[in-house]
């Protein structure tokens, strides 16, 4: 797979998560403020509902590439955490 579709293949995998984790209702945004919290090295990290804990690691492991740029990453994170207003 061609880096270029490797990471189309990343934002679609974002895209699902997505979905997943807005199926969820409240508790889509405790998954999201674990996700954040790791993301940036923050040391209270929330704790996920019971059984959520996979797709937490999921996301943190897509958004957590070390192979991609620095834009790609950014990219990728916006897609999956896109600006207020715009999901």
């Amino acid at each position: 797979m061609a880096p270029d579709d490797e990471f189309v293949a990343m934002v679609a995998d974002a895209h699902r998560l997505r979905a997943e984790v807005r199926e969820l209702g409240f508790s889509g945004s405790e998954i999201d403020s674990n996700v954040r919290a790791r993301l940036y090295w923050n040391p209270k990290v929330p704790d996920v509902p019971v059984g959520k804990e996979g797709l937490a690691d999921e996301i943190h492991a897509l958004l957590d590439n070390s192979r991609l740029s620095a834009q790609q990453a950014a990219d990728l994170e916006r897609e999956y955490f896109p600006p207020r207003g715009h999901s």
